[in-house]
């Protein structure tokens, strides 16, 4: 199930990608742009955080403090939205099956009209399986990302760190949602968009 699921997820990837890159993207640019300060400084962070009551360049443990409170809010956000975008993968699924032209807009309006969560829980197997490789994903996406950040000069950190994040999301999330909106199709055996018969 978890092939089938991939090789659907492959031939649907730059919808499933739209589909969570519209949201998260401007969701963590506005986060990082809110706290561009913190970003900043993210190299001397813990020398900021040993000298509790000095500032550097303007930022101090507290500004880090909220910072970090304010990624982990963010955090939540994007787990509490799995059930949306699972929502919108399986609609996704289904245009393809019926021989559409999937669109990331429609699919992420019927996501948040009809979030599922369910499918998750169908196949626990399949679900952790396809979870450990959009960790990968997403950590291998991180890393590389960061690097790559290091290199904008301080006062436009903010946009590389916020593109980063949400591009790290949006490209690994549909290895996740894919075999799990795909096993909780109707008509199993067989890819979406093939014939049955």
């Amino acid at each position: 199930m978890l092939d089938r699921g991939l090789r659907a997820t492959f031939r649907n990837f730059s919808t499933l990608f739209f589909v969570v890159a519209i949201v998260l993207v401007p969701l963590n640019l506005v986060v990082t742009y809110v706290y561009r300060d913190a970003v900043r400084v993210r190299e001397i962070e813990t020398q900021i955080r040993e000298f509790e009551t000095e500032e550097i360049l303007g930022v101090d443990a507290d500004r880090l403090d909220e910072a970090d409170r304010a990624r982990t809010i963010v955090l939540l956000a994007e787990l509490l939205l799995l059930s949306v975008f699972l929502g919108a993968a399986r609609k996704v699924f289904d245009d393809d099956d019926a021989g559409l032209v999937p669109k990331a807009s429609t699919a992420l309006a019927r996501g948040v009209v009809r979030p599922r969560l369910a499918p998750f829980l169908g196949a626990p197997g399949v679900t952790l399986s396809a979870a450990v490789l959009a960790g990968l994903v997403w950590l291998l996406l991180s890393r590389i990302g960061d690097i790559a950040s290091e290199a904008l000069y301080d006062e436009a950190a903010w946009a590389g760190v916020g593109l980063v994040r949400g591009l790290a999301f949006a490209i690994s999330l549909p290895f996740l949602l894919g075999p799990v909106a795909y096993g909780s199709l109707g008509v199993k055996g067989v890819p979406p968009g093939e014939p049955t018969s």
